[in-house]
């Protein structure tokens, strides 16, 4: 199967049904399913049935509140993992740690102790059988998380959020893809297809049965991209 697809990532925000987005070329979802130790996605279930039922692909994302704490974090990583038991998520497909700036997640702390506490969220969930990545915009990943130990020990792992601009786009523009190793799937829109949904595209297989390599077929960014 050929890299370079278009996945959507959907939340309570979006609807229930993963119709339009599989007409206009997305062949997966990325669904969140919980947030901290406190929340899940009420939407999850009849998110995944529709993506199910339209033939595509079905992967899971956690929106991290753990800040710097490795305990918060292997907390955290349980109640995930309970969520995608529920769900059914398959054990073929990952499972993204979430982590950026929110009013719950403090990214203030030293890169050592936030990669500590990502790393931490990212064993759990590999030890449990599931692919693991992170997600987070590109200038989080670079200033704030050590992205390279990530990727040394898990490979291309990475999705970033880097936008060529604000508002709508409908497909990629390499020019503005955010220079750095690692990079699984690149969200380059929070308006998709004005579909109000953001927009992803893989730089790997994500269903491949192996560990992903680093991918190496894109250029540095040629502009500065809005993060």
């Amino acid at each position: 199967m050929a890299n370079k697809e278009y996945l959507v990532d959907v939340s309570a925000y979006q609807g229930t049904s993963m119709a339009q987005y599989h007409s206009r070329g997305a062949t997966g979802i990325i669904v969140k399913g919980t947030e901290g130790q406190w929340y899940r996605n009420p939407l999850a279930v009849k998110q995944i049935a529709s993506a199910h039922y339209h033939h595509m692909w079905v992967h899971m994302y956690h929106f991290a509140n753990f800040s710097h704490s490795v305990h918060q974090a292997k907390m955290e990583a349980r109640a995930c993992l309970a969520e995608a038991k529920h769900l059914n998520i398959s054990k073929k497909r990952y499972i993204f740690c979430d982590w950026e700036a929110s009013a719950q997640n403090y990214i203030q702390g030293s890169r050592l102790a936030n990669t500590k506490a990502i790393l931490a969220f990212m064993t759990e969930i590999k030890k449990a059988g599931y692919k693991v990545g992170l997600y987070s915009g590109a200038s989080v990943l670079r200033n704030n998380v050590d992205a390279s130990t990530i990727v040394k020990k898990y490979g291309a792992c990475l999705w970033v959020a880097s936008y060529a601009t604000m508002g709508r786009i409908d497909t990629p523009n390499f020019g503005y893809f955010p220079s750095m190793d690692g990079v699984a799937m690149w969200q380059f829109t929070d308006n998709w297809q004005g579909l109000g949904v953001d927009g992803n595209i893989t730089l790997i297989d994500l269903h491949a049965e192996k560990k992903p390599v680093l991918n190496k077929d894109y250029k540095p960014a040629v502009k500065p991209a809005k993060e």
